[in-house]
């Protein structure tokens, strides 16, 4: 943990109905532990340590281990996404994708659709609740909604793919690197919010000087007569962490550790599990150098 998590983490407080003084979260955890000389245990916070290892593989999978986890669980909410009955469409069934929607649930929506190619991904978020669209069907996704809801828009639609997206359809085997935010745009009712977590941003591999420069051929036009809220960019996670690790601790998403599917692996089976990812693995591996989580 370097010295900013650390900080952060010990000025994270919790209270104990024993005591009126807050304790920081990390004297919590060593309380449980039972490795605070003289320090007391309430029964409030009198959790195993197999509890406290799965709550922290949970916490691990949400704030980091992967560039962009820490953006994903609350950026339905960040994206101008109205909690308590809003339908929600998510581009992307990766960990990410997953934070998301489970965040969408966190928030409230009324229903949670998400697009993917992997079938595997797709059952996985369909066994927790969600709606699925197969993107490699050769139907506009708009029409896939409709399907779904009976129209063919959503309150709020986020791309949690970025520039490795891929077409739909006959072209899902082809690069697009403008489609997933294309489509999250289109598929957003007027008035609606639009959130892009997916990154763009200059591209030396990609097949256009243009795209190589960080330029990308966005269908802006059709989105802005619908006047919508778009957010884009890395998420402001100072705004909201704390509220979002307590509601881990304290098991307000007990449905997190489902979607995520996560494996924790130690540091020899990164690059196999690198391999595996690449290939569509319904699975967020967490890498554990140190044995904290498994042991």
């Amino acid at each position: 943990m370097d010295g900013t998590a650390r900080r952060h983490e010990e000025q994270a407080v919790t209270s104990c109905p024993a005591s009126t003084t807050p304790r920081p979260l990390a004297a919590v955890v060593r309380t449980i532990g039972g490795s605070t000389p003289g320090s007391h245990t309430c029964t409030a916070t009198s959790l195993r340590m197999d509890r406290v290892r799965r709550l922290a593989t949970q916490r691990s999978a949400t704030f980091g281990s992967a560039p962009g986890s820490t953006a994903a669980a609350p950026t339905t909410g960040w994206a101008g996404y109205r909690p308590s009955g809003s339908t929600v469409y998510i581009a992307g069934a990766g960990p990410v994708g997953r934070c998301g929607a489970a965040a969408a649930r966190l928030l409230g929506a009324s229903c949670i659709i998400v697009g993917d190619y992997h079938q595997d991904r797709l059952d996985l978020v369909k066994s927790n609740g969600c709606e699925t669209i197969d993107l490699s069907q050769d139907i506009p996704l708009t029409d896939q909604i409709e399907a779904i809801l009976g129209e063919p828009m959503v309150d709020c639609a986020v791309d949690y793919v970025g520039t490795e997206a891929h077409g739909i359809g006959a072209d899902a085997q082809s690069m697009d690197p403008a489609n997933a935010i294309n489509q999250v745009l289109d598929a957003t009712r007027a008035g609606g919010a639009t959130g892009v977590i997916g990154v763009y941003g200059p591209d030396p591999l990609a097949a256009s000087k243009d795209e190589q420069q960080g330029t990308y051929p966005i269908d802006f036009g059709k989105a802005w007569i619908k006047s919508p809220r778009v957010t884009a960019g890395q998420a402001p996670i100072m705004h909201y962490n704390r509220e979002l690790m307590m509601a881990i601790l304290w098991d307000r998403m007990p449905y997190l550790s489902a979607m995520l599917n996560t494996q924790v692996i130690s540091l020899d089976e990164a690059p196999a599990a690198y391999e595996t990812f690449d290939q569509g693995s319904p699975n967020k591996f967490i890498i554990d150098p140190h044995g904290m989580l498994s042991a």
